[in-house]
């Protein structure tokens, strides 16, 4: 009965030594994947590996460059588009700064045309200066959104032919902007030298006199007509 029991034993010391061999052997060669049956009446479906999304290499848009200099801005206008011979008007010149800082050493430079006359010329900021038909204002330091006004008061010239297209170009200047300029057009109606009067007022005078000589004209012949009705 002892013996027995000792070569049970030994016969499961040997039986769990062979198992624990078996183990070392699975457990030491490279593992490998089985890939697994479809079960009956089923396809398996392959499965895609993810894709990485490609980084662009495009170079972002330049940005706008923010604005570091003074803008200046010219209008000029006269205050009509007709005008007789002997006639007044006006200029009006406004220069604007739109620019982010201020601009210096402003200035504005109109040489009027020679069909004109200089009376008077003012600006509503710096000085000016009239030398025959040359006008100089000296404007200065013109602010971000500021503005200066130069206001002409000129003549049209008793010679001046009907007809004629009279161009006045002003041009406006700072330290750091180059030159601008602006112009105003006016055009002389037709003349009557002899006088210094506008054809067109004449031509006016004599439609009056027409029409004031043909109303006394039927006034006349009423008064003759009710006397010998009479």
């Amino acid at each position: 009965m002892t013996r027995r029991r000792i070569l049970t034993a030994a016969g499961i010391f040997q039986m769990t030594m062979a198992i624990l061999l078996s183990l070392t052997y699975l457990l030491g060669q490279p593992g490998t994947v089985s890939q697994a049956k479809p079960a009956l009446g089923f396809t398996s479906t392959p499965t895609t590996p993810p894709t990485s999304t490609p980084i662009s290499t495009t170079p972002a848009p330049p940005s706008t460059p923010v604005p570091t200099q003074p803008q200046l801005q010219l209008t000029k206008v006269a205050d009509r588009d007709y005008v007789d011979a002997g006639q007044v008007f006006t200029y009006t010149i406004e220069i604007t700064n739109i620019g982010p800082v201020a601009a210096t050493g402003v200035t504005l430079v109109d040489e009027v045309p020679a069909q004109l006359e200089v009376l008077d010329a003012t600006v509503s900021q710096g000085t000016v200066s009239v030398d025959e038909n040359l006008v100089m204002a000296t404007v200065g330091v013109l602010g971000p959104g500021y503005s200066a006004i130069l206001v002409i008061q000129v003549r049209v010239g008793y010679s001046v032919g009907p007809g004629i297209s009279i161009e006045n170009i002003v041009v406006g200047d700072s330290d750091q902007t180059g030159e601008i300029i602006s112009n105003a057009v006016v055009t002389v109606y037709g003349l009557l030298p002899e006088s210094g009067s506008g054809g067109r007022g004449a031509g006016m005078l004599l439609l009056c006199v027409l029409l004031t000589g043909a109303g006394l004209f039927m006034a006349a012949l009423g008064v003759r007509r009710r006397a010998r009705l009479g």
